[in-house]
Formats: structure tokens, C-alpha cells, sequence
């Protein structure tokens, strides 16, 4: 037999692809049939009586998406797989069209997603079969709604020490994520019960097996059963656990037999058909991005009986507002010494309202009195810009010329101002880049009280400036009320510098300005529409402390916390030192009347002219870090007690049991000391035998 390169098999394995029988072409040309493939599988004979009548599936037995034939990159709209492959973010670019990805199995740690460990359908599954031998059964899940451990009948914890500190057995059933590595590591497993048993079968990655090792060859663990491990295949020979006494451990396979490996298979392929044949994500029953995809579809399209026939495609606010064109024409019209401020309350007049619905009557000649179309031209203009120029003769800049200004920020985020949670690790705290807007009253990047526009949501939440600009450019091509859009390096540290140059311009002379809070969920520090024109001249020098503001997008607590889509969405709030009201905030310390400011904006108007846009160095400035920063005390804060652990003893013998507490705040800045976080008692076990 003559020896072929690999590659070559694979592409003639793939393209013997599981053709279903076409239904028969109905009245005109049918189509294209979307493709569906199984990634790293073998075969599609399970798939394939399920989809066969909506899509062609093929199967690419493949190990990495360079092994897929450039047909499936180009066409396929699902894909199905199992543990083999790994789609990275460079990976998903790889395919053109493709709608839905369904894992068959548990989890989705091979993929490149925000991913979120929940009580899921194995958690529940487990709690309720706990219960029925007579386990009392607690759960920690910072994702599920509120509510459902009542539907459970069961109780949850708010934290996961106070689940640890609780439990005798431990079971874990999340997926694995940048945010919960070494969920069970040296530090959460002394807040455990002495003696308490752990059990995984969901990802290997959250036990860190070098400090259960240690803890089971102490006792303090008792026993651990192991389905998943960090290096997979699994081999006693090799690894932390080697020497481990009282373990078990299985080589992933705890899930596994004939029936449940069919079922699995069964139901991605109908998840896949939902895809195809329903609506993306509402006809999906697991899809674990959902909150994502509604958050990017929070625009809806224009509903078209929402559009004026006779206004060329205007929204309905532009149809609104010919209604109430109308009715002011109607009312001057009726009564000539109207004054503007009767027809503020125009929109809810009766009178008027009966009179719109014959309008076409009013608007015929022989109906109207002399000087008709002059005051219905007077009410337009007076509708469309007869606030804006009253205000704006109170608050108009009359400066006769535009003033350039050097824009400077100054991190102030340190550990000795705000030393609870202060990150110093993965990542350190650091500041985004800046975005800086120039514009007129009409404009607002973002506005406390009001909801986050989603250019807002997104640079809140990840730093990403492009849907941001975007937003704010096209205001400035649409409105005219922005002027530009400026940017200014990002700091590596809390503590630092950076700077940009401003051109302010007499028609727009407020300034607006955010930075994020890196890391955190949707933390930002900003100024909002901030005048640089004092009537006719332009303020010479402006200094400002920034404080920390909320999204309103995300509900996390700490700096660290994972994404947590916050629905409904909430409006922007300033974060203070006692709100939210919440121990676990990270901006919390209630001993203290006002929070720090976390960083400094210093405006200096430039008396000549320097060509625009130009981005300042640091060197230039007063060294940050040379500045004395004010300590903030912290006393330590623990736990109350938790119940007594197991008996420790050999029958006939008086054996030790443990009781322990955790620290919920570590001192700083010469706060009080922590107490002793564990003891133990004397005991007599019970069930000696």
C-alpha cells in the first residue's frame, strides 16, 4: 500500500461527508443546505437522523482548526465538538460563517468565551440525590438568580468561606476560567472543616493537587475523589498526588456509559437544528453566552410601522414631532396671542388633538386667517431651536478665539490610600487609556443618573475604545455638537502620569472624560461636560479629584470579580465609601465620611499656538510617586465561628476536634491585629466501633 501524507487522509476522510436525502424542490430554486460540522469526532450517525432534513453534516476527526478542510472554515454555520480540540479567539476568526457552537459533554473551558461557573444541571442534580440521603445541602453561586435555592429547597451561602467553613463534604461543579484557577488551593482549604472530604469531577484546574497532596497527608482533609486532574491522562506514577493517601481517582470517565455518550450526541444535534431553524439565542435552551448576544442587540432595528409614510424614513420621533408641529400651528392659529408658555403643555391638550384629526381641513386655503404660514414657519423655529438659544443666551462662550489646553492625569490609586483588595497581581492595578471629548451643551459622553450607552458599557467593562468613538464620531458627523475626540496613553501602575493636548472651540467648550479602573467590573473615573469658558474668556488653569463611578452594567463587587451581566441595566452611580452598602465592595470602608480621590485632571490653558493632537511624555511632570499619600487604617475583620468539625480519635481514645474562622479583611496601615483564626477541644466520638 502506498503511503500518503496525513494531511491528504484527512482531507479525503472529511470529504466523505454524511449527505442526508434532499426533501424534493418545491416551487422555485431551493437554498443552499447550511453545513454542520463535528469538529474532533468520527462519525455522525448519531447526528445525522437529526439533522439529516435541514443541513449537511460532516465529521473532521480533527485535533486543531488547521487540520479543518478550508470548505467547513468557509461555509459551516454550527459546529459541534468535543474536549480534543481548542478554539481559541484566533481560531473563531478562522470561520466565515459560523452561528453556534455546541459542546457535547459538560463544560467549555476548549473555548475562547467569557465562560461562568453556576449551579448547573449536574450541581442540581447532585444536591437533589445528597438530599434523598439525608445530606443537608448548601451551595455558593455568585450567577444564579436569586430565588431558586427556594425552588431547590435548598440554602445558599454568600460567600464561598462561608461554604467552605460549613461543609464536611465538598463538591465541586463549576467550569474552569481565568477567575477560578485553583478554586482549592493552600488558602481555601485551611478555611475547609478539619476532616472534611473533596470531591471533582468537574475541571482538574481548579484544585491546585500540590496543596491537596499536603493537606490529605496531614488529615486536615480527610479523603478526596478525583474524577478530572490537572494533567490529563491521568497516571499515579507521576504528579503531586503519587504519594496521597486516602484518594480516589478516575481517569475522567465518571460521567460515561453507552447511553449517556448517545444522549449527549443527541442533544447538540438538536441544539444545532434550534439554530438553524428558530432564532439565535431565544430558541436555544443552553446557550451560555445569552446575556452577551442581548447585550449587543440592546438596539433594535427600526420597526417599520413605527416610520412615517410621508417622511422618507424618519423614525417615529421625527413623526412625534410633525404631531406636535401640527398642534402648536393649530393652536396659534386658533389663537393668535398664545404665549410660549402655554404651549409647553401642548402634548396633552384634547381640544388640540380633536382639532389634529382635521388637519387637512384647517390647512386649506379658504380656512386660514391672514399671516398663516408666517406663524406656522415662527412655531418651527421656535420648536427647533427657541430653548437652545434661550439657554444658550445665558451660557453661550463668547470667547473670540479657540484656546489649546495640556491635559494632565494623575493616578493616585495606591495601597496605602486604598489598601482593601488593592490588586497587585494578574493584573496589577493600572489605569486605561483616556478618552476626552470637546463638545456643547447638547452632548454628553456619559451622564450620572442616566443609563450607559453601549460605546459607554463597553469601555467601562473592558477598556475597549472603539465603540466609544464610533458613538461620539458620529454624533459630530449628525448633531455637529461634538468637536473632537482625544485620547492619552494608558498607566501601567495606579500611581503615575499621562497627558494629551485639547483644542477647545468657543461653540464647544465643555469637556468630557473617562478613564477605567483596571481591573474591575465596570469601575471608571470621569468629568462630565465640564465648561472651560467662563462667559467671554476661556479659564486659564482647572484642577479636579476624580472618584470612582459604576456602569450601572455589571454587578460585580470586588476589583477581581467575574463578569456579571447586571439585568435590567442600572444607571450610572458615583461609588462612595459606604455605597453600595456591602462589605465585600472593594471601595467599602465605612469608618470613613468620604472616599480618597483616586486620581487627579489639571487643565492648563497654553498662551501660544502648539499644532495639534500631540501626546506628552511623562518626563515632563513632577514624579508621582514622590508624593506623601494619606493611610487609610484597616482592622482585621474575621468570621464568626464555624461549627465543630469531625472527631479525630482512635476508638477507645479521646480524640481533637477543630472549630475555625477566616479573615474577611486583612489589617493594614497599623489596624488591629488578627485573632486566632482556628481551635480545637477535646472529644469523644460517637460512632466508635
Amino acid at each position: 500500500m502506498a503511503l500518503m501524507d496525513k494531511h491528504k487522509v484527512k482531507r479525503q476522510r472529511l470529504d466523505r461527508i454524511c449527505e442526508g436525502i434532499r426533501p424534493p424542490i418545491l416551487n422555485g430554486p431551493m437554498h443552499p443546505r447550511p453545513l454542520v460540522a463535528l469538529l474532533d469526532g468520527r462519525d455522525c450517525t448519531v447526528e445525522m437522523p437529526i439533522l439529516k432534513d435541514v443541513a449537511t453534516v460532516a465529521f473532521c476527526d480533527a485535533q486543531s482548526t488547521q487540520e479543518i478542510h478550508e470548505k467547513v472554515l468557509n461555509e459551516a454555520v454550527g459546529a459541534m465538538m468535543y474536549h480534543t480540540i481548542t478554539l481559541s479567539r484566533d481560531d473563531l476568526d478562522k470561520f466565515k460563517g459560523l452561528r453556534i457552537i455546541v459542546r457535547i459533554g459538560s463544560g467549555f473551558d476548549n473555548i475562547d468565551i467569557k465562560a461562568a461557573a453556576e449551579l448547573g444541571r449536574i450541581g442540581q442534580a447532585v444536591a437533589l440525590r445528597a438530599k434523598a440521603f439525608g445530606f443537608s445541602v448548601i451551595f455558593y453561586d455568585p450567577y444564579l438568580p436569586d430565588g431558586v435555592e427556594r425552588s431547590l429547597g435548598l440554602q445558599r451561602m454568600s460567600t464561598l468561606q462561608d461554604l467552605l467553613i460549613h461543609s464536611d463534604c465538598v463538591s465541586l461543579h463549576c467550569c474552569l476560567n481565568e477567575h477560578n484557577h485553583h478554586l482549592i488551593n493552600d488558602f481555601t482549604i485551611k478555611q475547609m472543616r478539619q476532616g472534611a472530604f473533596l470531591v471533582n469531577t468537574a475541571r482538574g484546574g481548579l484544585v491546585d493537587e500540590k496543596a491537596l497532596a499536603q493537606a490529605l497527608k496531614e488529615g486536615r482533609i480527610r479523603g478526596a475523589a478525583l474524577d478530572v486532574h490537572e494533567t490529563e491522562p491521568f497516571s499515579f506514577s507521576q504528579g503531586a498526588l503519587k504519594d496521597a493517601p486516602n484518594l480516589i481517582c478516575t481517569p475522567h470517565t465518571a460521567w460515561y456509559s453507552e447511553q449517556a455518550s448517545i444522549e449527549s450526541r443527541e442533544e447538540a444535534a438538536k441544539e444545532v437544528r434550534r439554530a438553524i431553524t428558530g432564532r439565535i439565542p431565544d430558541s436555544l435552551k443552553n446557550c451560555v453566552n445569552k446575556e452577551y448576544l442581548m447585550a449587543a442587540a440592546q438596539w433594535p432595528t427600526m420597526d417599520p410601522a413605527s416610520v412615517h409614510q410621508e417622511l422618507n424614513g424618519a423614525s417615529a420621533y421625527s413623526a412625534w414631532l410633525l404631531n406636535l408641529v401640527k398642534k402648536v400651528a393649530v393652536q396659534m392659529l386658533l389663537n393668535p396671542g398664545s404665549r410660549s408658555s402655554e404651549i409647553d403643555h401642548l402634548s396633552n391638550s384634547p381640544k388640540l388633538n380633536t382639532t389634529l384629526n382635521n388637519w387637512n381641513q384647517i390647512m386649506s386655503a379658504e380656512l386660514l386667517p391672514p399671516g398663516w404660514l408666517q406663524r406656522t414657519l415662527a412655531v418651527m423655529l421656535w420648536l427647533s431651536c427657541g430653548s437652545a438659544l434661550r439657554l444658550a443666551n445665558q451660557m453661550a462662550c463668547t470667547a473670540r478665539s479657540p484656546a489649546t489646553y495640556i491635559l494632565v492625569f494623575t493616578g493616585q490609586w495606591n495601597p496605602t490610600t486604598f489598601p482593601k483588595q488593592y490588586p497587585m497581581f494578574r493584573p496589577p492595578a493600572q489605569w486605561s487609556k483616556l478618552i476626552a471629548v470637546s463638545h456643547s451643551s447638547r452632548f454628553h459622553l456619559w451622564q450620572e443618573g442616566s443609563l450607559a450607552s453601549q460605546g459607554v458599557q463597553m469601555f467601562a467593562e473592558r477598556g475597549v475604545t472603539a465603540a466609544l468613538i464610533k458613538e461620539t464620531k458620529e454624533v459630530k458627523k449628525s448633531t455637529k455638537s461634538v468637536h473632537g475626540v482625544y485620547r492619552a496613553p494608558g498607566i501601567s501602575n495606579g500611581i503615575g502620569h499621562t497627558s494629551t493636548e485639547l483644542h477647545m472651540q468657543p461653540r464647544s467648550p465643555r469637556l468630557s472624560l473617562m478613564g477605567k479602573i483596571i481591573p474591575s467590573p465596570d469601575w471608571f473615573v470621569g468629568v462630565d461636560s465640564l465648561d472651560l469658558c467662563d462667559g467671554g474668556q476661556w479659564v486659564q488653569e482647572v484642577s479636579l479629584d476624580l472618584y470612582p463611578y459604576d456602569a450601572g452594567t455589571d454587578s460585580g463587587f470586588t476589583f477581581s470579580s467575574p463578569n456579571y451581566l447586571t439585568v435590567p441595566q442600572e444607571n450610572i452611580t458615583q461609588i462612595t465609601s459606604q455605597n453600595p452598602n456591602h462589605p465585600a465592595n472593594s471601595f467599602y470602608y465605612p469608618k470613613l465620611e468620604k472616599l480618597p480621590p483616586l486620581a487627579r485632571l489639571t487643565l492648563t490653558r497654553q498662551t501660544g499656538h502648539l499644532p495639534g493632537h500631540k501626546q506628552f511624555s511623562n518626563h515632563i511632570l513632577r514624579e508621582a510617586g514622590s508624593k506623601r499619600y494619606s493611610e487609610t487604617p484597616l482592622d482585621c475583620e474575621v468570621s464568626r465561628w464555624s461549627s465543630w468539625g469531625l472527631c479525630l480519635e482512635k476508638c477507645g481514645r479521646p480524640g481533637v476536634r477543630h472549630r475555625t474562622r477566616y479573615i474577611l479583611l486583612q489589617p493594614a496601615n497599623s489596624g488591629t491585629a488578627c485573632p486566632d483564626l482556628e481551635e480545637g477541644e477535646t472529644c469523644f466520638s460517637e460512632n466508635c466501633i
